[in-house]
């Protein structure tokens, strides 16, 4: 089965943080990752926001952006789109969550990446977001190890 990968998760594959090669290991070489058209724009702001903290040992964005690019070209990650079908299944996401006790709070393009990964019958969601993680149980979603 096809693994989600949100922002938070992804960027680590395209630069070096702590954790990095532990998220690369997890990679499934028989099936693409899944993750919302969204994270085009997270992932650079995300790059961006990096190099401005020279975090990435003199790469500039577009340098450190364009393997992503690469990835999605070639098929080894799939942009699912956001349309109407994901705007429904978001609010149903945030109708879960919210009438939780006690709520979990979650956020809107938290809950379009939860809501994107339920749509492309992923099963589990790689994040490190702590409020995404407490909401996939709640989603029939696995957190994985």
């Amino acid at each position: 089965m096809t693994d989600y990968w949100d922002t938070s998760t992804l960027l680590k594959l395209y630069c070096h943080e702590e954790d990095s090669l532990a998220y690369a290991s997890r990679i499934r070489l028989d099936s693409p990752i899944i993750t919302s058209s969204l994270t085009k724009t997270e992932l650079y702001f995300a790059l961006g926001q990096k190099v401005l903290r020279n975090e990435t040992f003199g790469q500039g964005v577009d340098e450190l952006f364009q393997p992503f690019l690469h990835d999605v070209e070639k098929g080894r990650i799939k942009l699912i789109s956001i349309g109407d079908d994901i705007h429904r299944q978001s609010h149903q996401v945030a109708r879960i969550c919210f009438e939780q006790d006690p709520p979990v709070f979650l956020r809107s393009l938290d809950g379009i990446d939860l809501a994107t990964a339920l749509r492309a019958n992923c099963k589990t969601v790689r994040t490190t977001d702590l409020r995404m993680q407490a909401a996939m149980p709640l989603l029939g979603l696995d957190v994985p190890d």
